[in-house]
């Protein structure tokens, strides 16, 4: 299962667009021009599926005040979901009635696929109606009764009906057994693919100084309640967790790995990454080995680049049962030296091959670093009138450019940058 498209209307700067996800997408451009609204309107679809939804979109994304581009009436989100050769697309639009935001528009098609060249509509419903496909006879059946939603209905659909639960909530008047199913079956996949998104920020490392000094808790650099570990948090607060479940829960010859992976990135100084109780009951603190220092070095002694690179290394060694539709990270550049970035680089061409991985970013490094730039590199720019515009770069010119330059990066350091997004030749040699 993957997310291969975002589509975002309404959203800041983010007027409409359409963002096709294969592997690796790295966004780049200038500071407003959209990156992370794009990132955050990947939380966004993270939480849809959850009855708290629309208080989580007041609460911590501040409504409309705070993501609603000016004069748009809604704020419109929607997704490409492939698995096994089917192809999903799921949007859903937020508008404000009587001073509340609620759903206004639901949508879900099949396709189009190897089979079906244009999507196949499978249920809409809005302001006034509901309409969904029948199993049947493929019609598009106008559904009324309990089927039907009023626009002050404010949770998704998909986190309302279950199977049984349309089958019973159907007037026996209206034939939809197959429909009920169908319908059910669909949108259960939606709801996993979006809750399977996940979003990681930079993370936190403030130094132990400071956070005494302000009296502010760095999470990753103090110990940790030991609690079942999943994934990885966000800003990396289950830190202790993770290398818990890592040493412990993995097997050997995964850990062996893992601790391989740690050496090519910090060094073949580190002996071993150590996890023991700490102090206060059910807590374990977290500690590096290095071969040259007689004690371990906990977490809030260590640097501030080996933290976040052992955050990245329990990120990509996290165990997935499933992968997740969609790996959304923020600036993962942050604390990094250039050589643990390419590391980290690895790591997110690697999860590429399992699930769509997007990132944004204002590194020159891992743009020099990318395998296939042309295909992974998406410029969000704004247009004259705001509105972000996605392009990716010309191939043709592209390749002329890197006859002279090793990346995207360089040739943005060199100013030649806005080039690879035309069809401009390079300059001529000077003697």
């Amino acid at each position: 299962m993957a997310i291969t498209e975002l589509r975002i209307q309404g959203l800041r700067t983010l007027a409409d667009v359409r963002l096709s996800l294969r592997e690796l997408t790295v966004l780049i451009g200038a500071n407003g021009s959209g990156k992370s609204s794009i990132i955050e309107a990947c939380e966004l679809l993270r939480k849809a599926p959850s009855p708290d939804f629309l208080k989580e979109f007041r609460r911590t994304h501040w409504g409309f005040a705070g993501l609603l581009r000016h004069g748009a009436d809604q704020l419109k989100l929607g997704v490409r979901i492939e698995e096994d050769g089917q192809v999903l697309d799921y949007d859903f639009a937020l508008a404000e009635r009587a001073g509340q935001v609620v759903i206004v528009e639901e949508t879900l098609s099949a396709g189009p696929d190897t089979l079906r060249r244009e999507p196949l509509l499978i249920f809409r419903r809005n302001d006034v109606s509901f309409h969904m496909r029948s199993g049947a006879t493929g019609e598009l059946l106008s559904i009324a009764g309990n089927w039907h939603y009023s626009v002050g209905w404010d949770v998704l659909v998909m986190t309302r009906i279950g199977a049984a639960a349309v089958a019973s909530d159907t007037p026996s008047t209206v034939p939809v057994p197959l429909e009920a199913k169908l319908f059910s079956d669909l949108m259960v996949r939606v709801a996993r693919a979006l809750r399977s998104i996940s979003v990681q920020l930079p993370f936190e490392t403030l130094p132990w100084w400071a956070s005494r000094s302000l009296k502010r808790p760095s999470a990753m650099r103090e110990d940790n309640i030991v609690e079942p570990f999943e994934r990885l948090e966000p800003l990396g607060s289950n830190l202790g967790s993770a290398y818990f479940a890592l040493r412990n829960d993995l097997g050997d010859a995964h850990w062996r790995e893992t601790l391989e992976l740690i050496r090519l990135g910090l060094g073949e100084q580190v002996e071993d990454v150590l996890v023991k109780a700490g102090g206060d009951g059910g807590k374990i603190s977290l500690r590096v080995k290095y071969r040259s220092q007689l004690q371990p070095v906990p977490t809030f002694a260590l640097s501030d680049g080996t933290l976040a690179y052992l955050a990245w290394v329990a990120l990509y060694r996290a165990p997935r049962p499933e992968p997740p539709a969609l790996l959304a990270f923020d600036e993962p550049e942050l604390h990094l030296h250039p050589h643990l970035l390419m590391r980290v680089l690895d790591f997110l061409e690697s999860m590429g091959q399992s699930s769509s991985v997007l990132v944004a970013t204002h590194s020159d490094r891992l743009l020099d670093g990318l395998s296939r730039p042309a295909q992974q590199a998406v410029l969000c720019e704004l247009d004259a009138r705001g509105q972000t515009q996605l392009r990716r770069p010309n191939q043709e010119s592209l390749d002329r450019w890197m006859e002279r330059y090793r990346g995207i990066g360089d040739l943005r350091s060199a100013g030649h940058d806005a080039s690879i997004w035309s069809d401009d030749e390079p300059p001529a040699e000077t003697p």
